[in-house]
């Protein structure tokens, strides 16, 4: 297990060094953008589209690794004070369905992407399709599923 765990870390750090640079872009878009309409009075042609295309890399690229850190809400008060083996019910519950639901993220991702790419649906300002964005969740969905499976190994064998 620790060989794949060691590999499910190293994807989702891959996938958070894209997150951050993505948001660097869209900082960087938004400053150009503000730049030329206040200076210049000419913006950035589908400016604000990118940084809505890059906000889906960033937010979707960032969740394995907030889920490894432990960053997002947990409700553990009642279950950090309860036995060992009622510790292992509920993640025995809790971990089971979070997988079920990234995983049929990462599928309808996958699915609606797919119907995207055959219809060649595309945005309106700068003609990008759309198909990569859900894609690009899928990915991250499917990493996010691996993560939790790491984790769940780990609760039911009281490893850290």
């Amino acid at each position: 297990m620790n060989k794949f765990e060691k590999v499910v870390r190293a994807l989702s750090k891959w996938l958070n060094y894209f997150a951050e640079a993505a948001l660097v872009l869209m900082l960087a878009l938004v400053v150009i953008d503000v730049v030329g309409t206040k200076v210049f009075r000419n913006p950035l042609p589908g400016g604000m589209e990118l940084v809505a295309f890059l906000g889906v890399v960033v937010i979707g690229f960032a969740i394995a690794e907030t889920q490894i850190m432990r960053g997002h809400i947990e409700v553990e008060v009642l279950v950090s004070r309860m036995p060992k083996m009622g510790q292992r019910v509920v993640a025995s519950i809790i971990y089971p369905l979070s997988i079920l639901l990234f995983g049929l993220l990462a599928w309808k991702s996958f699915d609606f992407g797919y119907s995207l790419q055959s219809s060649g649906e595309v945005s309106m300002t700068q003609r990008l399709p759309f198909y990569p964005l859900l894609y690009c969740i899928t990915l991250s969905a499917a990493v996010v599923c691996l993560v939790l499976i790491v984790q769940y190994v780990n609760a039911l064998t009281s490893r850290k």
